[in-house]
């Protein structure tokens, strides 16, 4: 098994933990309405990492300009995909943008963390 498959495997296991923890009580008190809320914002946040990290991986090794081009490419489409999900959200569905707000946030913050790690252990390791 490769470094970004046990990487992968293993921040998804801990953030799902992680979202489990948040999403039952979320559930119980605040009702489904809010538990879709929150659920919605932790799955765009892992598709989010999950993209970003199959293409650092794609672009490593294969030259500055195409990395860059990967990188910068990938942030636009991620924030992209943020601000159609966001529009989509607040135009057709009466959920609450809190949840999935603060939600997709706290859980998109853990993943970039993770993913920034992962660019530098990667450079650490062409060294």
């Amino acid at each position: 098994m490769n470094e970004l498959t046990k990487s992968l495997k293993s921040i998804v296991f801990w953030t799902l933990f992680a979202y489990l923890l948040l999403a039952v009580p979320v559930y119980f008190v605040a009702g489904y309405v809010w538990w879709l809320s929150v659920t919605l914002g932790y799955g765009l946040a892992v598709i989010n990492i999950i993209s970003g990290y199959v293409s650092i991986r794609y672009s490593f090794g294969r030259g500055l300009t195409l990395f860059l081009g990967v990188v910068m490419g990938g942030m636009v489409f991620r924030f992209i995909l943020l601000g159609t999900s966001l529009y989509l959200l607040m135009q057709y569905t009466r959920l609450p943008l809190l949840g999935f707000l603060a939600s997709f946030m706290i859980f998109y913050l853990f993943l970039q963390y993770h993913e920034i790690k992962f660019v530098n252990n990667e450079l650490k390791a062409k060294k």
